[in-house]
């Protein structure tokens, strides 16, 4: 009835969130998309709407419009503190899928997309992490770099740790991130990156195999669930 009511006016701004409402009721997001894209660029955005324009759009697997359309948001006067969390997911998730197709043309985007969502996100949360990796990725190591250092010791937590030591894994010669790891794990600040790039810099520094596997199976005590990773590591 919805599409037949389009017929006589297609731009019917009721019959078009109607049909998207109910689009999305049926779980039909890429039919969804089509309706969430024209009413956010023919009308005011309906802050009721944005969680589920933004679920149409990542499963639609539209990452440049939903990025745009998250910008766009974050322009209007209308209050979104309540949606800044949810804003900050779509931008690292989008993000990630343009790196994950490689497509270099949209590096641009997704490289301020992910700065944008390091601005609406808490430094310990998840969606930080994840902005941070997107970074290493698109090689922002500057940026990375900059931001972590801004962060206060309380602020802290085992993801940018990790964050940490990735980016010094890119960015420093072997010695260097196999004396980093160690001091993390001298404060007995364990993790699986930590363990795995403590492997890869002591292969690279060319120690023997015997100490490549103690170095293994010492993660594995603290990681049982890494061990297989850690000895592929070694053996690799």
């Amino acid at each position: 009835s919805w599409k037949e009511g389009l017929e006589k006016s297609p731009d019917h701004y009721r019959t078009l969130y109607h049909i998207f409402d109910l689009l999305v009721e049926m779980k039909k997001f890429d039919e969804a998309y089509g309706f969430a894209y024209k009413l956010c660029s023919d009308y005011p955005i309906n802050p009721d709407r944005v969680p589920n324009i933004l679920r149409v759009s990542l499963a639609a697997g539209e990452y440049e419009n939903l990025i745009n359309f998250c910008h766009l948001i974050l322009e209007l006067e209308t209050d979104f503190k309540m949606m800044t969390k949810p804003i900050a997911a779509a931008l690292v998730i989008s993000a990630r899928g343009i790196i994950s197709r490689n497509d270099m043309d949209q590096k641009e985007m997704a490289i301020k997309s992910s700065i944008k969502a390091l601005d609406l996100s808490e430094p310990q949360s998840l969606i930080a992490a994840n902005a941070f990796r997107n970074l290493l990725d698109l090689e922002q190591y500057d940026e990375v770099a900059k931001r972590l250092d801004a962060i206060t010791t309380e602020e802290t937590n085992q993801e940018l740790r990790d964050i940490e030591m990735l980016l010094t894994r890119k960015t420093k010669p072997a010695a260097d991130v196999f004396i980093r790891a160690q001091d993390f794990i001298k404060k007995q600040q364990y993790s699986i990156v930590i363990y795995s790039t403590l492997i890869q810099a002591a292969k690279e520094m060319g120690r023997p195999g015997d100490a490549l596997e103690d170095l293994a199976f010492e993660g594995a005590r603290q990681f049982p669930e890494a061990k297989e990773d850690f000895l592929k590591l070694v053996h690799d």
